[in-house]
């Protein structure tokens, strides 16, 4: 974890109110743990937020990856990062190439920038 999120994570902690000792408490009894996992309300934020049904908690997990690799973060330690034994299954499944990242590449070339 990077120090600037252990920054945000203590800060989140020190000012939230103390209903719970838990990071994650249940919804209905804050006395318990969330049992559901980071999952937990992800269903209910895609249904509220009008983005259509194929979206799953996984795509978190994918984004972030592609994120990093447009950012030019290094694809060995993103394979540490998402725990893979093999660096192809990082490069190939989990970074896909936006349309955005496309175009503003291909924005680099045409204008002669790019490495």
């Amino acid at each position: 974890m990077t120090a600037r999120l252990t920054g945000t994570l203590k800060a989140w902690l020190r000012n939230r109110k103390a209903i719970s000792h838990y990071v994650f408490p249940s919804p209905d009894d804050p006395t318990v743990p969330m049992l559901t996992g980071s999952k937990f309300g992800f269903e209910t934020a895609v249904t509220r937020a009008e983005i259509g049904e194929d979206v799953h908690f996984h795509d978190l997990r994918r984004t972030g990856a592609t994120r990093w690799a447009e950012r030019g973060g290094s694809m060995k330690v993103l394979q540490e990062i998402l725990n893979h034994a093999d660096i192809n299954i990082t490069a190939k499944i989990y970074t896909q190439v936006s349309g955005d990242f496309k175009r503003q590449e291909m924005e680099k070339v045409e204008n002669g920038q790019a490495k």
